[in-house]
């Protein structure tokens, strides 16, 4: 779960994964660079869970590149995302592990709520099931990140997130994962996604109608058409990360 200046909804986010009925696992929360400690304040309530892990970052760097720094530190079979402003439903990891667990499945995202900034359901997205097949019909949104769950071994092979952005790097992962893997989506809404104004998809400048967020699509479509000549399977590595910065323990 990485997090910059989101202390506001932090503490709802740390408690719904903690309070999981799936127990097995570590929460590693990187913040990046914010400009004070209040989000230090959310995390205090969970101090005494041996398995919260604290780390923030030496310089601001966005969501993607601190997802590929962390994979140096995972040791895990299975790997899931979170957002900092959002929250997950009690089952969602449990329900998660299940379907990762049959056979020739490798990622799996879920359903999901909208919420609002007070944490109120305002609509309902339910996802496709079987993502590659809805790719060959041409259906672009197939997956929202911080519902995904992967085996830790398809980012190693796919080399993480697109190092070289802040906005929609999620997108291009799925695009590439899905000419090697199988990405599925449980029926189920087992994630709550906050809409508010600090949310890189609100925000003036990185909006879904931003010149730079179209102009990063129009490339990851390029890339997408040159996939689609090479043989089944073929693999193109994430773009390399381009920011010196260290992540360290708090």
């Amino acid at each position: 779960m990485t997090h910059f200046n989101c202390d506001a909804y932090l503490k709802t986010a740390i408690d719904s994964i903690l309070s999981q009925t799936f127990t097995d696992f570590e929460l590693l929360i990187v913040d990046d660079a914010s400009p004070t400690d209040a989000w230090l304040n959310a995390a205090a309530a969970f101090s005494k869970d041996r398995r919260l892990k604290l780390y923030r970052t030496t310089e601001n760097v966005g969501p993607y590149r601190i997802k590929n720094r962390m994979l140096d530190r995972v040791d895990s079979t299975f790997l899931a995302f979170h957002d900092a402003d959002d929250f997950s439903h009690p089952l969602r990891l449990e329900k998660q592990m299940a379907a990762i667990r049959t056979p020739n499945c490798d990622v799996v995202g879920t359903s999901f709520h909208i919420i609002d900034e007070t944490g109120t359901v305002i609509g309902r997205r339910k996802m496709a099931k079987h993502c590659n097949f809805w790719r060959t019909l041409g259906r672009s949104f197939l997956l929202l990140h911080p519902t995904m769950l992967t085996r830790t071994s398809v980012m190693r092979t796919l080399g993480g997130f697109d190092g070289e952005t802040r906005i929609a790097g999620d997108d291009e992962f799925v695009f590439r994962a899905l000419h090697a893997f199988d990405i599925r989506n449980l029926p189920l809404p087992l994630y709550y996604y906050r809409k508010h104004g600090g949310a890189l998809t609100v925000k003036n400048g990185t909006n879904a109608g931003s010149a730079v967020r179209r102009a990063y699509i129009e490339k990851i479509r390029r890339q997408e058409s040159s996939r689609r000549k090479a043989p089944r399977g073929a693999l193109y590595a994430a773009a390399s990360n381009n920011v010196l910065f260290d992540i360290r323990p708090v």
